[in-house]
């Protein structure tokens, strides 16, 4: 009500986060949430990158994660694609969902149940909003599908929508790139079989690349894991390091020098 005053401002409990597009630091998407359904479509193939990634920023949240396999209805074989997609988020529940069938609507309000926070997250056109309007009885718009069969980014602001059963939804617009800013805590609640795995490796501090007695690279040589699951998460670990050299001056400083370092060295060897 207008004339009122802001008593008090509590801590956050949890923050949902990204890297920031325009300068240093994080975007926050939302705060004080509980749970975190990414949004991952399958009615042209599971996206095992996306489904990797979007968890890891959930589980940073400090909220719960859920993956929610969208157009559902439009998938060649949804018990197969589940069982593609466990492994790729251990200990986070999958639910399949259709805004078409309404299959899987049902689970996820139970998931969103009285006095809980949640939010969809997940890239532009996956059908975020579409499952919000069958949770909580809405009629926000919904682009159609384009020729290609991606679907158009329609959600451009943050609203609170309530859930069919006493639940809030925050309604956010697609993430329109798979970048991270995460701890190491996330990544290893992601990518738990390279924790697990490392303890074995010869070194403390092996970054599973050249090092000798690495256990990751032997589990992968042998066929214990998919060459695909390491490649993940150096990749992850790799925008780490520079997600941190682009907040740390030194560090920025001393990856600069190190490259011009190189170019000098290269050129030397050019003229020699």
């Amino acid at each position: 009500m207008l004339g009122e005053e802001v008593v008090e401002v509590l801590p956050r409990r949890t923050l949902l986060t990204r890297p920031s597009r325009s300068a240093r630091g994080v975007q926050i998407l939302a705060a004080n949430v509980d749970t975190v359904v990414v949004t991952v479509p399958v009615d042209r193939g599971l996206n095992q990158k996306m489904a990797e990634r979007l968890t890891v920023m959930a589980w940073d949240s400090g909220a719960v994660p859920v993956l929610a396999l969208t157009k559902c209805d439009a998938c060649v074989d949804v018990p197969e694609t589940i069982t593609q997609a466990r492994p790729l988020v251990p200990g986070v529940e999958v639910v399949a969902t259709s805004s078409v069938t309404g299959e899987g609507v049902e689970r996820l309000r139970e998931l969103m149940g009285p006095g809980t926070t949640s939010t969809l997250l997940g890239a532009s056109g996956v059908g975020k909003t579409s499952l919000l309007n069958l949770l909580g009885d809405h009629d926000e718009r919904v682009a159609a599908v384009a020729r290609d069969g991606e679907g158009r980014h329609t959600t451009t602001t943050r609203r609170l929508h309530p859930v069919t059963g006493g639940g809030v939804l925050i309604d956010l617009p697609g993430i329109r790139a798979l970048d991270l800013s995460a701890s190491q805590e996330a990544i290893t609640d992601v990518f738990t079989e390279i924790a697990e795995l490392a303890e074995g490796c010869r070194f403390s501090d092996c970054t599973h690349e050249h090092e000798p007695g690495c256990a990751v690279r032997h589990a992968v040589g042998s066929g214990q894991m998919p060459k695909r699951r390491l490649d993940a998460w150096d990749a992850i670990q790799r925008q780490m390091a520079h997600e941190a050299r682009k907040n740390d001056p030194i560090a920025r400083a001393a990856e600069k020098a190190k490259w011009k370092a190189v170019s000098k060295g290269i050129r030397r060897r050019e003229r020699g």
